[in-house]
């Protein structure tokens, strides 16, 4: 086993240590109760622009029906 995948419950720094210490990683969904606004991202995580950070990004790459 390499990961750890649990739910938000489990979003504490021992845990993470622990999961560490196993030599895995661990992937736990973000807790908005444990955890403050994500600097950088959107209420869904995607990032903003570093600038005008009520700005998400939406394409990675050129997309010909929006010209950019």
């Amino acid at each position: 086993m390499r990961y750890q995948t649990m739910d938000a419950g489990y979003d504490y720094d021992p845990i993470y240590e622990q999961v560490h210490r196993m030599g895995n990683q661990s992937v736990i969904a973000y807790n908005k109760k444990n955890e403050g606004e994500p600097i950088g991202f959107d209420k869904h995580f995607a990032p903003t622009c570093f600038r005008e950070r009520e700005h998400s990004y939406r394409y990675d790459s050129f997309d010909a029906k929006y010209e950019h």
